[in-house]
């Protein structure tokens, strides 16, 4: 074996051997674990043999002999086209260079972001993914005010579990979706992107780098890159993005505390808010002053005074958003966790100052614009609120989100009219919204209009079967023997709930 890996090494590139290296292990923990994975390193390597100046981000080559490179060609295109006669051709990208790429994209992107996964399942790789996941999502979403991109905010995408193409496409309506994998081996890490056109799951573009997995700043900036150039978008946003501050100089207070954001994500579970609060103590510990630290404390001890309700949690909630504050004004996340604060406290004039603090930081935040929309309607200031709802939308007048969230508030304040008007928007700009329908639905029978409200629920049904939608369904049948549908009093939802019906 070792002579045959000799040969394969001196006849094409080292990134070419190291693939048969790895299909060739012996122990299959050390081969590739999925046809997506070797695709996405084949295409990758097919991709630098067609272009003699292409090298793969974060290393350095030196130029190719000619004659070499056509052996890495034809070596490649062989392992391609084994490829083709397992049946496994649809794992890689259609497009061939930038260019194409770039034509193939769609011209109004709807993008959701899908949670990186771990090859190994550790839990402190997962939650590093998972803060990775929401950190590109953040950049991509503060750092594109273009309206043809919309991004889909990562905890919307985990509070629903959306893990798949098909149900990012279901529940959000998006035409792309952004996957990607990462794997460690010693003390680098590799990781994998592909963007997939959602409706046909075609493969628009894959890419794979290689960096050192105890730099968590490299690693971010190399995440960061890749997505924008997957997507089209000019280089300058990428610098932007890399630039941006990190708010400490330690590389493992940073890595800590994207595990730390990580494990908020998926704070309805008591274990992964205690393991977010270690992870962030743990990155005070590397950096005391680190203000994101201690808002992102903060948050984990606000999540958990929800489960506890005691006084002390908190207390130490209040201490660590105000010590964030102390150490750094300007941090959006800082007056986040001050309005979060305020909510949780009853505060509401104090939350709709801190989360247009936010806003002024960052435009584009749809969290500070929900927060701040629904403590001016705690105030009873509706108008307020209605108007802030507004500013979201003509802002990003291309997300459907927005539409959606202002929907909502004119059904709980009975403007069912402009409602449905909302939700029509809402399928409009995501035509696969499983939730636009349902919703739609719900409004439609408020507003008395029985068969619009069948046709709503089973075209939600269609794309995706639902509990809330069967209700709606079920409420739209028995109301169309009614010839009212009764008063109602609801919280707001992101889905509404089925109409009662009198009689």
């Amino acid at each position: 074996m070792p002579a045959a890996r000799s040969r394969h090494q001196s006849s094409s590139s080292p990134e070419l051997a190291r693939i048969i290296t790895k299909c060739l292990e012996r122990d299959p923990e050390n081969r590739y674990q999925s046809a997506k994975e070797l695709a996405i390193d084949l295409r990758h390597v097919q991709l630098n043999s067609q272009s003699p100046t292409a090298s793969p981000p974060y290393t350095v080559r030196r130029p190719a002999l000619s004659a070499k490179r056509k052996r890495l060609a034809l070596v490649t295109s062989l392992l391609l086209l084994l490829l083709v006669g397992l049946g496994l051709w649809h794992f890689l990208p259609d497009s061939s260079n930038s260019a194409s790429i770039s034509a193939s994209l769609p011209r109004d992107k709807q993008l959701a972001v899908l949670p990186f996964t771990v090859s190994d399942g550790d839990p402190q790789k997962v939650a590093f993914g998972a803060g990775l996941t929401e950190t590109l999502t953040a950049k991509l979403t503060q750092l594109t005010r273009d309206p043809l991109l919309q991004v889909v905010p990562a905890p919307e995408v985990l509070r629903n579990h959306v893990d798949s193409v098909d149900a990012a496409r279901k529940e959000f309506g998006v035409n792309l979706v952004l996957e990607g994998s990462f794997h460690t081996s010693g003390r680098q890490m590799r990781i994998n992107f592909i963007l997939v056109e959602a409706r046909t799951r075609r493969q628009l573009h894959a890419n794979s780098l290689t960096v050192a997995d105890d730099d968590a700043f490299n690693v971010e900036d190399a995440v960061i890159s890749a997505a924008f150039e997957m997507l089209g978008m000019g280089t300058r946003l990428a610098e932007r993005a890399e630039q941006e501050p990190h708010r400490t100089e330690v590389a493992g207070a940073y890595d800590y505390y994207l595990q730390g954001v990580g494990n908020l994500q998926n704070y309805d579970r008591r274990e992964n808010v205690d393991n977010a609060i270690q992870v962030f103590q743990r990155a005070l510990g590397l950096d005391k002053n680190y203000a994101l630290a201690h808002a992102g404390l903060g948050e984990a001890f606000l999540k958990k005074y929800s489960f506890t309700q005691l006084a002390s949690t908190l207390q130490q909630a209040r201490d660590s958003c105000r010590t964030a504050n102390q150490l750094d004004s300007q941090l959006p996340a800082v007056h986040t966790c001050l309005g979060d604060l305020a909510v949780a406290t009853g505060n509401y004039a104090e939350a709709a100052r801190e989360f247009s603090l936010v806003l002024q930081h960052e435009p584009t935040n749809d969290a500070a614009y929900k927060g701040l929309a629904n403590a001016y309607e705690r105030m009873g200031k509706l108008q307020q609120a209605e108007s802030t709802y507004k500013q979201a939308i003509a802002l990003r007048p291309h997300y459907w989100a927005t539409y959606n969230w202002l929907g909502v508030f004119y059904y709980n304040q009975a403007r069912v009219h402009d409602a449905s008007e909302m939700f029509r928007q809402v399928v409009a700009l995501a035509p696969d919204s499983i939730r636009g329908y349902s919703n739609l639905a719900a409004s439609f029978m408020d507003e008395g209009l029985y068969d619009d409200a069948l046709h709503a629920a089973q075209r939600s049904i269609e794309i995706q079967p639902s509990d809330d939608a069967y209700s709606n369904l079920g409420s739209a049948y028995s109301c169309s023997a009614t010839t009212t549908p009764s008063a109602h009093s609801r919280k707001p939802r992101s889905f509404l709930p089925a109409t009662l019906c009198s009689g």
